[in-house]
């Protein structure tokens, strides 16, 4: 349903970034790889505002809807490969990428 999102880092939090993007929030779930990424062109373009793209994935479940977010295609496929594994959901999914 998203390919990606791009907009403005509105604020970072442990496992997450969120973007805003056409005056919505978006709150994305990510790896501490992208949070990191995310962190650094918050520093780097904090005066400026230039707008960051992230990757997305929707996660549909009986009782929520998340989006993940993503520095590149790599890391996304990579996420999209675990979730097709059984046992492993996209909250363990994010966590093992963070991991690598």
């Amino acid at each position: 349903m998203f390919e990606f999102i791009n907009g403005h880092v509105h604020s970072i939090g442990r496992g997450y970034v969120v973007l805003e993007a056409n005056h919505v929030g978006y709150k994305l779930l990510a790896s501490s790889r992208c949070i990191e990424h995310c962190q650094q062109h918050l520093d780097a373009f904090v005066d400026s505002k230039k707008a960051l793209l992230l990757l997305c994935h929707l996660a549909v479940s009986e009782t929520s809807q998340t989006l993940f977010g993503f520095e590149n295609e790599t890391e996304r496929s990579l996420f999209r490969r675990l979730i097709l594994v059984n046992g492993i959901g996209p909250s363990t999914a994010i966590t093992l990428l963070s991991s690598l």
